[in-house]
């Protein structure tokens, strides 16, 4: 991995400490069908170094985002959802061999989970939420595992360090133009089906999930948690989680 990625993972990872903090999730939303199984199931990843005590162990942004998701589609109708985080280590560390033993803990338990998903609940929908780090490891998973991916209806990736700017996906409509750099670690490998049913959010000026060199963590700790750019991403995914 070129130095200066390694560099910029360093600072990011300190810097991102002081990201979304809120309450404990204490398991689903909204009660599921006498089967157990919901309408829509959102698994949500935090980023690095936020809790598992606040947000719901979701972190600020894909706890905004997830909300959203699920007022949009009881708005349709649908109020069977459940919202369920992965509770994987995300430690404040800038070791990267540290970041990346909580990443592959993470890939394990969401692989986990939507093989759990898919065995027990074949007919719900399924929407996977990542912020940061916890976006590292919904596009490694489902790229690692395929069969998994076939039963993902929508992937959405926020401020991403593996950001592959050329990837055919669908870009959120956020302030300022589409940034052209990849992600911090360089881009992700391929999500083959699924590249067409993702949804990715990068605002300009993001470094985590477009890196230009600096290190202003700003834009990547904040510009998310605004109502109005968690509005945008939750409208995208929509479409694709309306059971029909």
């Amino acid at each position: 991995m070129p130095t200066r990625l390694l560099a910029a993972l360093a600072v990011g990872v300190l810097v991102l400490s002081g990201c979304g903090r809120g309450e404990a999730l204490p398991g689903g939303d909204d009660p599921a069908r006498s089967d157990g199984c919901p309408q829509v199931e959102l698994v949500g990843l935090r980023g690095q170094a936020q809790s598992l005590h606040h947000h719901r162990a979701l972190g600020t942004e894909v706890d905004g985002i997830t909300r959203r998701i699920a007022d949009g589609l009881a708005r349709d109708g649908v109020r069977d959802v459940r919202i369920e985080a992965i509770r994987h280590r995300s430690r404040v560390t800038s070791t990267l061999s540290v970041f990346q033993q909580d990443v592959a803990q993470g890939k394990r338990l969401l692989a986990r989970k939507l093989t759990s998903l898919e065995r027990r609940c074949p007919s719900t929908r399924i929407g996977v939420v990542g912020f940061s780090q916890g976006a590292q490891i919904a596009h490694e998973t489902l790229a690692a595992h395929p069969r998994l991916a076939r039963h993902v209806d929508t992937l959405v990736l926020v401020g991403s360090p593996r950001r592959d700017p050329d990837a055919r996906v669908t870009r959120v409509d956020l302030p300022g133009p589409q940034p052209s750099a990849p992600g911090s670690l360089g881009a992700g490998p391929s999500l083959g089906g699924l590249t067409g049913r993702t949804i990715e959010a990068c605002i300009t000026g993001d470094v985590v999930c477009a890196f230009t060199g600096t290190r202003d963590y700003t834009i990547h700790k904040h510009a998310y948690e605004r109502p109005s750019v968690a509005d945008a991403i939750a409208r995208a995914a929509l479409p694709r989680l309306t059971p029909s």
